[in-house]
């Protein structure tokens, strides 16, 4: 073998070991439950699209984000996560607005919330389902994130 054969397989053998730390490296702080999930909802005759994620960490700190389309009102909205509760097929989390556009710009900056039920997949199973996002003003959405509040849900159309 030459010279240059023998240098090509020690860089490859390097840039496999680099990637494997990095890998390692990159989810060393992911450990804990989390959620996720995309799907549409028709509200007053229109369809409501999201995607969320959500994951808590070890040291308990939780990250995730929500996307949510609403045509009724011409709004696309963000928000980062920052709190998930999971009681069995149940996931609560709340977060805050960090970018809507649309009229409703004075929101960002406001707590929002919502629950979602997983009830499995397959034909047999019910319907998977998820509350509207609700912007919260008067108290802190943290605080209904780990409470059992009754809310109304709704049926998960597609996702």
């Amino acid at each position: 073998m030459n010279n240059k054969g023998f240098l090509s397989i020690i860089f490859r053998a390097a840039i496999f070991i680099f990637l494997l730390s990095y890998a390692g490296t990159a989810t060393a702080g992911i450990a804990g439950p989390f959620a996720s999930g995309h799907g549409n909802l028709i509200i007053e005759g229109e369809r409501r699209t999201f995607s969320f994620h959500a994951r808590e960490l070890k040291n308990g700190r939780v990250i995730g984000s929500l996307v949510l389309k609403n045509r009724n009102l011409g709004i696309r909205a963000k928000a980062i996560i920052n709190c998930l509760d999971i009681d069995g097929n149940q996931a609560t989390m709340s977060g805050v607005i960090t970018q809507i556009n649309g009229d409703d710009s004075s929101l960002i900056g406001d707590d929002i919330w919502f629950r979602v039920v997983d009830n499995g997949e397959g034909f047999r199973n019910t319907t998977d389902q998820i509350t509207l996002v609700i912007v919260e003003l008067d108290e802190p959405p943290s605080a209904i994130c780990t409470e059992d509040v009754d809310v109304d849900l709704q049926n998960i159309l597609g996702g």
